[in-house]
C-alpha cells in the first residue's frame, strides 16, 4: 500500500511505488472517477492498460496465478 498526496506529480508517485516494490499502480484521478475507467500500469513491464474496476480486478488475480 502506497499513500498518494495530491500534490506529487504522477512520475514521483510512480517512482515511489517502484522503490517500495510494488508491481502494479492503479491509478484514480477524477477523469477516471467520472469515466469509471480506471487505468493500471505494471511497474516491471510500463504496461498500461484501462478498465472499469471488475476489469482490474480479474487482470490482478489473472497475473498472480
Amino acid at each position: 500500500l502506497l499513500r498518494i498526496t495530491l500534490e506529487a506529480t504522477r512520475g514521483n508517485q510512480l517512482k515511489a511505488a517502484d522503490k517500495k516494490g510494488l508491481e502494479y499502480v492503479l491509478v484514480i484521478g477524477e477523469s477516471e472517477l467520472q469515466s469509471g475507467e480506471f487505468g493500471l500500469k505494471n511497474l516491471a513491464s510500463s504496461e498500461e492498460s484501462k478498465g472499469r474496476l471488475p476489469e482490474i480486478i480479474k487482470k490482478l488475480k489473472d497475473a498472480k496465478n
